[in-house]
């Protein structure tokens, strides 16, 4: 039997399916953020795998260390919140939600830092924005009570969008440099 025809034909495909099997875990991650039950980072971890594994975004190995070590650090996080805290949807859609659009604000500036500092930033004005409202009053801001929320969903947003924004820009930069080759 000829293997090198069978890999021949084997890699294309399997290159494929992992992309659409990371895009799919990037759109889970995604809509996870908005129920925080579960940290969305382990999920857009999977994904940041799952996209290497294509060979369509080449992600080093220092990045991998990196996001291993804070989606642990968030999931760890996440278990030592009290229930009622970790289950809490208050807010969540307004963070979430400004996290993602941060991150598509700092997606235009393809540096890691924009795409990252972005997401952070609008984890920030979603929260401040669902603090001025009347359900959100409860929040007490800018006191500590409203900084303790914030870190309790904010950061693993944030995690979660950054992850996300980093996998669409190398996922974009390899197919530039696919077309000018």
């Amino acid at each position: 039997m000829n293997y090198e025809l069978l890999l021949d034909i084997a890699t294309p495909t399997l290159s494929i399916g992992w992309m659409v099997f990371g895009g799919a875990l990037m759109a889970i991650a995604a809509v996870m953020m908005f129920y925080p039950r579960t940290p969305a980072s382990v999920v857009a971890y999977m994904a940041m795998w799952a996209g290497y594994l294509s060979g369509y975004t080449p992600i080093d190995t220092g990045d991998f260390v990196f996001w291993g070590i804070v989606t642990a650090i968030v999931f760890a996080n996440n278990r030592m919140l009290p229930r009622f805290v970790r289950e809490s949807r208050r807010g969540v859609g307004y963070i979430a939600g400004g996290a993602i659009a941060g991150m598509a604000v700092g997606l235009t500036f393809y540096r890691p830092a924009s795409v990252i500092l972005g997401a952070a930033f609008g984890a920030i004005i979603g929260a401040i924005a669902y603090a001025r409202t009347d359900r959100g009053k409860v929040l007490d801001f800018p006191h500590a009570k409203f900084f303790n929320y914030l870190g309790a969903k904010g950061i693993p947003a944030t995690v979660t969008a950054s992850m996300i924004g980093l996998i669409v820009a190398r996922l974009i930069v390899y197919s530039m440099l696919a077309q000018a080759s």
